[in-house]
């Protein structure tokens, strides 16, 4: 099976979740199902970053500048759909939320979750106006839609009119890279490098507003004087930056919150090792792939109380109201308090995350757009 996939939203180090889910599952595709081509039809950014893909994909690097979004949505739109034909690709994956208007072959579309219609204040009017018309447009041409999670599903359905049968949910996988234990010279290392120095809470994220990381540095000042710890914030700033900063000028010090961004994955996974806690404060999530991540690499989580994370976390997870700062503040005191709930929640999470592979990801993802084809197939043949 040719296997196109549209990669022309992928900015590298720049979309989060979005490019570990798109290249973690085209590596297990390559991996699981060698008799596979995978036809990758790139932006200007990327083409030269699917090398490890090796023999099984092949790259047409469309020579757009995906940093343009508006030239990136024109081409996709218009031009791409030349561009699969000329590949011969028998089905058309698109793993970034958008499609072409008309492709020569079945599409299926990854959805990740419909954030613009719960958090609208994360984009500007133009960018909102362009989700809500080319999501929403993608799903209608796409003859299946894919997504992370039952609630995701249940969000595509209820907001975007997309029928259940459409619809299949594939879960995140998580790399076995954070399950390797790192070696406490080259963890620490890491860590002083990255100006690391005590014990210290751990998040991952953006600061988009959904993120609310706000709320996370509220419920710190709550607890700075009581507790040794630093807090690590990881991750790009966003939109919700000036509410994170105003948060931080709350506090009594405010250089016990390090910031890190742009690091490296054997950092981040010192990062994991290492936290005493890891914090998830999210107020909504298609998925929430960080907490499988450090479930993996062994840290005790505390995350939102949000059905997303109730579905992908299960009992592994202590929860908080992330719309209270007290809440979050005293579900992290009681967890540093108590070492036995921690290593218990450490057991469970290393369990939970061994449940998570990019390998089923890929399968689950393979099959679906397998039954486009072979419906397409079964459609000609039966063709008078």
């Amino acid at each position: 099976m040719r296997i196109g996939v549209n990669l022309l939203f992928l900015i590298p180090g720049q979309v989060g979740g979005t490019e570990t889910y798109a290249r973690e599952t085209l590596g297990a595709m390559g991996r699981c199902f060698p008799e596979d081509r995978l036809v990758l039809f790139c932006n200007r950014e990327n083409a030269d970053s699917f090398g490890a893909l090796g023999a099984s994909a092949e790259v047409v690097n469309c020579g757009v500048a995906a940093q343009r979004r508006p030239a990136r949505i024109l081409h996709e739109q218009f031009g791409l759909a030349r561009r699969v034909a000329q590949a011969g690709a028998d089905v058309l994956w698109s793993p970034g939320y958008t499609t072409p208007f008309r492709a020569p072959c079945p599409q299926a579309v990854t959805v990740h979750d419909l954030q613009y219609r719960h958090h609208p204040e994360d984009f500007s009017r133009a960018e909102l106006a362009a989700m809500r018309f080319v999501v929403w447009i993608s799903c209608r041409r796409a003859q299946a839609v894919i997504t992370a999670s039952q609630a995701s599903a249940s969000d595509l359905t209820r907001l975007n009119g997309v029928p259940p049968e459409r619809i299949a949910v594939t879960p995140y996988g998580v790399s076995d890279f954070f399950f390797e234990p790192q070696a406490e010279a080259s963890r620490k290392a890491l860590l002083a490098k990255a100006g690391v120095r005590g014990p210290f809470l751990l998040t991952v994220a953006n600061t988009y507003p959904h993120k609310n990381l706000a709320g996370l540095v509220a419920a710190f000042a709550r607890l700075e004087r009581d507790i040794p710890h630093e807090l690590v914030i990881v991750g790009h700033p966003r939109r919700g930056e000036p509410d994170v900063q105003a948060a931080m000028r709350l506090l009594a010090d405010a250089g016990r919150v390090r910031r890190q961004r742009g690091i490296s994955r054997e950092t981040l996974r010192a990062l994991y090792q290492s936290a005493e806690l890891f914090v998830f404060p999210t107020l909504f999530e298609g998925f929430g792939l960080p907490v499988i991540e450090a479930m993996a690499a062994g840290a005790p989580v505390a995350c939102s109380d949000i059905p997303t994370l109730r579905e992908v976390a299960g009992d592994a997870a202590s929860r908080f109201d992330p719309r209270d700062a007290e809440s979050m503040a005293e579900c992290i005191r009681a967890m540093l308090d108590d070492p036995d709930r921690r290593r218990d929640l450490c057991e469970r999470g290393r369990a939970r995350a061994r449940t998570f592979t990019w390998e089923r990801t890929a399968r689950a993802t393979r099959e679906v757009l397998l039954r486009l084809v072979e419906k397409r197939e079964a459609a000609t043949e039966g063709a008078p």
